[in-house]
């Protein structure tokens, strides 16, 4: 009996067909390459779905730009892709986000009119937000110069000190630690990792996960590596289940081939017409 079990390979294959279907070529990258770059270019793109708006009492918006805002902002509750107002640079395959991989900050154009490319009209000013899976946390409206603002976070621990609990330490205090924005440059650019003192006395590790020594993105190189692990061990799973089932004769003694699904909230895998295990299934709680 021979049990062809190749969740991993699958998944692997469904990447790269994404890529193809994004205009991307990945020929040249090795499977862990190939996953790593994916989970980065998933956590630059918003995923479209209705969430609430929520600003800080600190955020100015500019006259001329608030049309933008209003626009963004009723995009955001709408459900509507949001990459039009996001960088360029999501179009890249291989691009890292800094700030993101940082302080977990993505950036938003406030255009009101639409290039023919699609995108927003470029500005100048740019709104600051932090976007989980149901809401929409906007920082501030800051200039191009601001990638390395402390201020951002200041503004989340005194708004929404939540959103910081998860990266919270306990330690009465850090050497290294960025004081200026000209030393959050020279971290970043380097890729060091260090855990920043707020005002609140509150010591935080990097919101965004932070980078790998290549500059890549510390979450997506670690959330590669589990989810590589746990493909791999549905695999031995399925294949004990099945020995499990033959000699219990409920089913019978072949060959057999198991295909993965893969859906946004479910991932399952199955023998075609026969048997089916979920795998994964979301839940309120996940990311």
């Amino acid at each position: 009996m021979l049990v062809t079990c190749n969740l991993h390979a699958q998944w692997v294959a469904s990447i790269r067909a994404g890529f193809a279907a994004n205009g991307f070529d990945s020929t040249s990258l090795d499977d862990r390459e190939c996953i790593v770059r994916w989970i980065s270019w998933q956590r630059r793109l918003v995923e479209m779905r209705t969430r609430q708006v929520h600003r800080a009492a600190v955020l100015s918006c500019p006259s001329p730009l608030q049309p933008g805002l209003a626009q963004l902002e009723d995009a955001v509750r709408t459900g509507k892709p949001l990459w039009p107002w996001q960088s360029k640079r999501i179009d890249r395959q291989i691009y890292e986000d800094a700030m993101l991989n940082d302080f977990g900050i993505l950036h938003f154009h406030l255009g009101a009119n639409f290039e023919g490319s699609g995108y927003i009209e470029r500005t100048r000013e740019l709104l600051f937000a932090v976007v989980t899976r149901d809401d929409f946390y906007e920082l501030g409206v800051f200039d191009h110069s601001s990638w390395f603002e402390l201020d951002l976070l200041e503004i989340m621990d005194a708004a929404w000190p939540a959103l910081l609990d998860p990266f919270t330490i306990d330690a009465l205090s850090i050497s290294n630690t960025p004081k200026s924005s000209q030393d959050v440059r020279l971290y970043r650019e380097n890729q060091i990792n260090s855990a920043v003192t707020l005002k609140s006395g509150r010591i935080i590790l990097s919101p965004g996960g932070g980078q790998a020594s290549d500059g890549t993105s510390a979450e997506a190189v670690s959330s590669a590596i589990h989810w590589s692990k746990r493909f791999h061990g549905w695999e031995r799973m399925i294949r004990e289940d099945i020995q499990k089932q033959v000699a219990e004769k409920q089913l019978e003694e072949r060959d057999y081939s198991i295909s993965l699904e893969l859906g946004a909230d479910i991932i399952s895998a199955s023998i075609p017409e026969t048997l089916r295990w979920i795998l994964w299934r979301r839940n309120q709680n996940t990311p």
